[in-house]
């Protein structure tokens, strides 16, 4: 496995791991990312390779690093998370729902129906 500066990605890095599809549309942007590690058991992440942010891909891997966040800080890592329990409400829509209507921020979500028949009296 390489270490150091992927040239391609413009990011430091492990370069080695296959690509998943969703890092040529980033890179469009601008943005250098890889998935470069492999999760193995509860010690899934390394130390970090340099100056990185660790991105979930998966509300799976979200929670996991929102409830590991001071051990990972630790080996290096940059972070963009939350309590845990903040993470799994952000994940399930019904939770969010409830989630913004607690703290008074349904505004910022899309317009809600409980089921279909009442978006079609809505459409009228």
């Amino acid at each position: 496995m390489r270490h150091g500066f992927d040239e391609d990605a413009g990011t430091m890095g492990q370069a080695s791991r296959p690509r998943l599809g969703w890092d040529e549309p980033l890179k469009e942007l601008g943005c250098g990312a890889r998935n470069v590690l492999k999760r193995t058991g509860d010690e899934w992440v390394p130390e970090a390779p340099g100056d990185c942010w660790l991105l979930p891909a998966s509300d799976e891997v979200a929670v996991q690093i929102a409830q590991q966040q001071d051990r990972l800080r630790k080996l290096g890592w940059r972070l963009l998370s939350s309590e845990a329990a903040v993470v799994v409400r952000l994940g399930n829509k019904a939770l969010l729902r409830d989630f913004a209507e607690q703290r008074g921020l349904l505004e910022h979500l899309p317009a809600h129906y409980a089921s279909p028949q009442t978006r079609a009296s809505h459409a009228s």
